[in-house]
């Protein structure tokens, strides 16, 4: 799609981390995964084992 318009394909590339780099970020990735890894609450078993 893109190999005959590089320019085009870095075009669509920029717009693509302009418009999802603040979600992917490690700050946010670390502190998401710290929360659920380690934080998270699991509900405790039943008695009954199900």
């Amino acid at each position: 799609m893109f190999y005959r318009a590089p320019a085009r394909f870095a075009d669509v590339m920029r717009h693509t981390v302009a418009l999802n780099g603040s979600f992917f970020n490690t700050r946010r990735m670390v502190q998401q995964y710290a929360l659920k890894a380690w934080f998270e609450q699991v509900p405790p078993a039943r008695p009954d084992g199900v």
